[in-house]
């Protein structure tokens, strides 16, 4: 546990500087690219650190979208959202905080602290500038009052080493491969397993109010989760217990119900048989390792393209796909990595 008592309260305002970054003018079309060639994008969210995906330097800079610098904390314009980002990167409506004492380690302590204070902000009291401005939080503080730079820094470098001895164990555990005979696998069309459809409607992201249904955009990261929106918003709403497979290959399975953006670039796939967590899980990431090396902006995985597609599964005696061994194997999947998480977690 941490000693708190000797925290003082701050002004967010008077400890940092505040300036809010608009919405992208063409968020959905900026081309996704891997970690290595590209920079994060950070949107209002509470997942992966606000880093939606990771897109092209140049494309940002030839349409005048904004280049960000790192070193900053980064909240949610209009959602609870709060992160620290070290490095340079692309971003939407959000609003960085800034001070001259800032650094990698005591901005991921104040981050993890100031995260809990937003938290107070909903869809009704949402947050903004201002209420970030005259937030007030308890930070480490100095005998003469200011806040303590020097043991937020030291705090967070001793909890990052200690981390990073838990992630070694976990990456070690994890390289432990599962091997599965496919050899008696079957193949089925994706027409034989779902219905495909694409969203009636042109939901535009700007105009959309915050809510609690999911949208789904194309993306490699938190499931394609890109916002919560309203359930008002006028498009097609899809049942929970659903796959989408974005023009990438992307394949995910939601259990709630979702809106997905427009243009295309996001195909639904409706099972004619009922799915649950584990077989829904286990169908998008057999779909995901077989379409990720083989679509992209050179050839996309459009709804056209989709149909004619097949996927191998595992079956049963009577050549149907093996519903049991599949829920079967990905909750002992499931168990292991919660188990891992649990012991990092222990750590932290």
């Amino acid at each position: 546990m941490v000693d708190v008592s000797n925290w003082k309260e701050f002004r967010v305002g008077d400890l940092f500087e505040l300036k809010g970054i608009k919405q992208a003018k063409s968020q959905q079309m900026i081309p996704n690219t891997t970690r290595e060639s590209g920079l994060p994008y950070v949107v209002q969210s509470r997942y992966n650190n606000m880093v939606s995906r990771y897109v092209d330097e140049t494309y940002l800079t030839e349409h005048d979208e904004p280049i960000i610098d790192g070193n900053a904390i980064v909240l949610g314009v209009t959602l609870n959202a709060c992160s620290y980002q070290k490095d340079r990167f692309g971003a939407s409506q959000v609003i960085t905080a800034r001070s001259k004492q800032l650094n990698e380690f005591n901005g991921f302590f104040i981050a993890t602290v100031l995260r809990k204070y937003v938290e107070r902000f909903d869809y009704k009291e949402k947050p903004g500038l201002e209420k970030y401005k005259n937030l007030i939080i308890k930070l480490p503080a100095t005998p003469d009052g200011q806040p303590d730079w020097d043991y937020m820094e030291s705090y967070m470098k001793a909890a990052m080493e200690e981390s990073e001895k838990s992630l070694e164990n976990l990456k070690r555990a994890m390289t432990q491969k599962h091997l599965i005979d496919v050899s008696s696998w079957g193949e089925f069309a994706v027409t034989d397993l779902f219905d495909l459809s694409l969203p009636k409607g042109d939901l535009q992201v700007k105009q959309v109010e915050d809510g609690n249904k999911l949208l789904i955009t194309p993306s490699a990261y938190n499931n394609g989760l890109l916002k919560r929106i309203s359930a008002d918003s006028e498009s097609t709403l899809y049942s929970a217990n659903a796959l989408t497979v974005d023009m990438f290959g992307n394949a995910y399975y939601h259990e709630e119900d979702f809106f997905v953006t427009a243009h295309g670039h996001v195909n639904v796939l409706t099972p004619k048989e009922p799915l649950n967590l584990y077989t829904g899980t286990y169908l998008a990431t057999a779909i995901r390792a077989m379409f990720l090396d083989k679509y992209g902006f050179s050839e996309m995985c459009t709804l056209k393209i989709l149909k004619s597609e097949s996927i191998h599964l595992p079956i049963d005696m009577n050549g149907e796909p093996d519903w049991r061994y599949m829920e079967d194997y990905m909750k002992r999947r499931l168990d292991e990595a919660e188990l891992a998480v649990s012991q990092l977690q222990l750590t932290v």
